[in-house]
């Protein structure tokens, strides 16, 4: 049910919430986790990283998913993690596996296909004008 599928975005969202914090330090301590892209927004760590989580989450369960950012440079598969030119520093890896294993694992609890007539989009929570 569409229920569901709420609830367990909502949930994913929170398990989203540590790794976003973290990378939010890092923007503010040293700016190494944004860029500008060519309309001038702010693009972070987070935007691309958040946007590849979600997208593992629902894409087993969904007919398709429109994304704001990029994909063909985001890399949650395996370190070193990647948004564009911005690589994830080390001592945020362990903290994106688990996110990641948590996000996966949430996807897991949902019937593959029950949502195939739904094309969510993600807009990442940061950057936007």
């Amino acid at each position: 049910s569409s229920a569901v599928l709420l609830s367990t975005c909502a949930e994913a969202c929170g398990e989203l919430s540590e790794l976003v914090a973290a990378i939010y330090g890092l923007v503010s301590a040293d700016g190494s986790a944004a860029t500008l892209k060519q309309d001038k927004s702010v693009f972070t760590l987070a935007d691309g990283l958040v946007q590849a989580l979600l997208r593992r989450l629902l894409a087993p369960h969904v007919a398709s998913i429109v994304g704001e950012e990029d994909e063909s440079e985001i890399s949650v598969d395996r370190p070193p993690f990647r948004a564009g030119e911005l690589i994830a520093p080390a001592e945020l890896e362990a903290l994106v596996l688990r996110t990641r294993d948590r996000v996966d694992a949430l996807s897991g609890q949902l019937a593959g296909g029950a949502f195939a007539d739904l094309t969510p989009f993600i807009d990442p929570i940061d950057g936007t004008r």
